[in-house]
């Protein structure tokens, strides 16, 4: 976004720390499904979303980015710094999901 075009409210929709914010929030959410069917362990969910209030979603971007220059993957590049920063629980993100899954959703979640 072009600074003097837009809010800082917009402006804030579109930065790196939101947008993994937001693909947490998928995260969990697909996490929260499969758990209703007993295929993650009962508690996940509710785990992670705690979890997910105390995350700065500003170093989580820092921590993604240096990831990504390694794994030369966005997607991968943020699991792998929510299991840093998640734990355990984390290794149910992403389960049954591709990266369009996310990546699709948390933009039309955005949008």
């Amino acid at each position: 976004m072009i600074p003097r075009y837009t809010t800082p409210e917009l402006a804030r929709i579109w930065t790196d720390a939101h947008r993994f914010e937001t693909w947490l929030r998928v995260e969990i959410a697909s996490a929260a499904a499969w758990e209703e069917r007993g295929l993650v362990p009962s508690g996940t969910s509710a785990r992670l979303t705690e979890r997910k209030k105390t995350v700065d979603f500003g170093k989580l971007a820092e921590r993604a980015a240096e990831i990504e220059k390694t794994t030369q993957h966005d997607v991968i590049a943020f699991l792998s710094a929510c299991e840093e920063i998640l734990g355990d629980d984390a290794r149910h993100l992403h389960f049954g999901m591709t990266s369009s899954d996310v990546v699709d959703t948390a933009f039309a979640l955005q949008l």
